[in-house]
């Protein structure tokens, strides 16, 4: 999770915290779903919508696999399927993805689905006491094509 907008938990009562705060947001605003093995049904990674602004037709996306499941595809897969949802079940125009810009994985994730780099927001996260910049990128719904 170093490159998570947010710590990890401290133990298992803040991940239960956590998930009780996630699962009480209404879908209009976020949604997220468990990456799961079609094979084994183990619990690979998480990804989500949120800063949804449906009067704006944007929404910002986030991701998370564990390094278990690295190089296998499993995120290219739940990554496009989310935006494919965004774009037709969402009405979204604009998907944005805030990435650090260390975080050399999710930018070439990213950039293989179609997002496109617009700039860095300088301390845009509070992290554990330090100040992190992110590289903002987006894709449209007319540039997303789904394979």
């Amino acid at each position: 999770m170093r490159y998570w907008d947010f710590p990890p938990s401290r133990d298992v009562t803040q991940t239960k915290e956590r998930l009780a705060q996630i699962l009480a947001v209404d879908p209009k605003w976020m949604g997220s779903w468990t990456v799961v093995l079609k094979e084994t049904a183990a619990i690979a990674g998480w990804l989500c919508y949120h800063h949804r602004e449906p009067w704006h037709r944007r929404l910002e996306i986030g991701y998370i696999l564990s390094p278990l499941y690295w190089r296998r595809g499993l995120m290219s897969e739940a990554v496009r399927t989310l935006v494919a949802y965004c774009f037709k079940d969402l009405d979204t125009h604009r998907v944005e993805a805030t990435i650090q810009p260390e975080n050399v994985a999710s930018i070439r994730l990213a950039e293989r689905l179609g997002f496109r780099w617009e700039g860095v927001l300088r301390d845009r996260y509070f992290v554990d006491g330090t100040y992190r910049a992110v590289a903002m990128y987006a894709l449209f719904a007319n540039e997303f094509h789904q394979s």
